[in-house]
């Protein structure tokens, strides 16, 4: 474990020294190559609990939401800031915490996580030593499951392929592991209003599993709009495939929906409404992720209401690596291009992740406004009559080829 530490700090070094990147994905990758289960050994330094936030929209904020709650609290956290939410980046989090000898003192890790990534990632913290007591330990863990869209297609393919993954996760207890279940048990904080999300999460209750469930989403029929629109991510009944109906729905898939076929309904939520500290009806559900996962830790009202403050001035920094190696001159870029060939054919890692091709996947802010959606992406190098924009059947498709020099 300290070898692999102490690379990854060496690195993330040299990274910000020479301004080769952001610093926030190559050390957790360099130590995964040295040691495959060191966030096994990072995560016993967390004391309370692991909360991984994935879904395709909205990670980002609640994850911060949750941090900056529990800081609040005065409690020690550890983040992935950065943004970088693969394997590699959540490793880095913590040996960015940690001392070079690999201990660390943290309350809770709040980890947001590629949707791609959160099977794998479950696997890496499900069991470790405590550096208290050296005994076997299972780690804690609450999974917030946002939504599942179809953003993202061009490198994972159909929704229902992540879905699959994440039940997959969801593995029986071993017999050795049944005195440590109470108290380990995972949590999952699910969208009730996303079909498919309720779908994974009812699959956590099965015999065998130790998982409790709450949900969250909205009873605001106000908030309801006039017609579906884009609704193709999730309109069949994630257990018999019949096409669902919908008392009405806030976007895209999300809504108040049932199956007319078996009797599979969108679950009560636990949490429904609260004085919400930032505008716009995604931030809604950010924000009843968040409560939820608070009260899941105990955390009182009075308390969550005295953290709004914080919630509301809390900065969002997208972490933008094009962006930031752009102020920089090319030799840096093919001294990069070098390292990574390099540390490729060295270390070598098969993961379930190179089982997909690399995409580049540009910068995307979108605002919402009464009347309109703003769209804004970075396309560096990308020339205006490259660019292909087209809106059919209510989604937005932009099309472009990035050339790099081979």
């Amino acid at each position: 474990k300290r070898l692999a530490v102490i690379t990854g700090k060496l690195v993330s070094i040299i990274s910000l020294v020479f301004h080769i990147g952001a610093g926030a994905s190559w050390p957790g990758e360099i130590a995964l190559r040295i040691k495959p289960d060191i966030l096994s050994l990072l995560s016993v330094n967390i004391d309370k609990g692991i909360i991984f936030v994935a879904g395709t929209n909205g990670k980002t904020t609640t994850a911060l939401m949750i941090k900056t709650i529990l800081e609040a609290q005065d409690l020690n956290v550890v983040h992935n800031a950065s943004g970088a939410n693969l394997l590699n980046g959540i490793v880095s989090a913590c040996i960015q915490n940690a001392s070079w000898t690999g201990n660390f003192y943290a309350d809770y890790g709040v980890f947001e996580v590629d949707e791609n990534s959160l099977s794998g990632v479950l696997k890496s913290v499900k069991s470790g030593k405590s550096i208290k007591s050296g005994k076997s330990i299972k780690s804690k863990v609450i999974l917030v499951l946002l939504n599942l869209f179809r953003d993202q297609l061009d490198r994972y393919g159909e929704v229902d392929v992540i879905a699959e993954k994440w039940i997959n996760s969801f593995e029986p207890q071993r017999a050795e592991d049944r005195n440590i279940r109470k108290t380990n048990a995972t949590t999952i904080i699910a969208n009730a209003d996303d079909p498919l999300i309720a779908h994974i999460a009812q699959s956590g209750t099965r015999p065998g599993l130790e998982a409790g469930v709450r949900y969250f989403g909205l009873d605001d029929p106000a908030q309801f709009m006039k017609k579906m629109e884009h609704a193709t991510d999730s309109i069949f009944c994630p257990s018999c495939g019949t096409r669902l109906v919908y008392k009405g729905v806030y976007y895209s898939h999300i809504g108040d929906w049932n199956c007319p076929t078996c009797k599979n309904n969108r679950p009560k939520p636990d949490i429904s409404t609260w004085d919400y500290p930032l505008p716009g009806l995604y931030n809604r559900y950010n924000t009843l992720a968040a409560v939820a996962t608070a009260k899941i830790l105990g955390i009182s009202d009075q308390q969550i209401q005295e953290s709004k403050k914080e919630v509301f001035s809390m900065t969002l920094v997208r972490w933008n690596p094009a962006r930031d190696l752009m102020r920089f001159p090319s030799d840096i870029f093919r001294m990069q291009r070098e390292i990574d060939q390099l540390v490729d054919s060295v270390f070598r890692r098969d993961t379930d992740e190179d089982l997909f091709p690399s995409v580049w996947s540009p910068a995307v802010d979108v605002a919402e406004s009464d009347n309109e959606y703003l769209v804004k992406v970075e396309l560096p190098g990308i020339n205006k009559e490259d660019v292909k924009v087209t809106v059919q059947d209510s989604v937005l498709t932009i099309l472009g080829e990035k050339k790099q020099e081979t």
